[in-house]
């Protein structure tokens, strides 16, 4: 049975360092396409919903994420510093 098409299945991503990343999942019953969705600093995996309905409807299987530290996700962010 195929996981929830439309709103999407929400699922966890264990990291190896043991970080949980939320997630959410969109199946296409039937295809061989599958898509990753990641979002751009200071944002969440919302920012790309609306992407992400549209690859689902388009007949991709879509999972987007939370990096660490956004979102629902657990952790830090990461900070770039710039050592010149």
């Amino acid at each position: 049975q195929p996981l929830a098409a439309t709103a999407g299945a929400p699922l966890t991503l264990r990291c190896v360092d043991g970080v949980e990343l939320a997630a959410t999942f969109r199946a296409q019953p039937q295809s061989a396409l599958a898509v990753v969705l990641c979002h751009g600093v200071g944002a969440n995996r919302a920012n790309v919903a609306p992407h992400a309905a549209l690859l689902h409807r388009l007949g991709c299987h879509v999972l987007s994420f939370d990096f660490r530290g956004h979102g629902e996700s657990d952790g830090h962010t990461v900070r770039f510093i710039d050592s010149c």
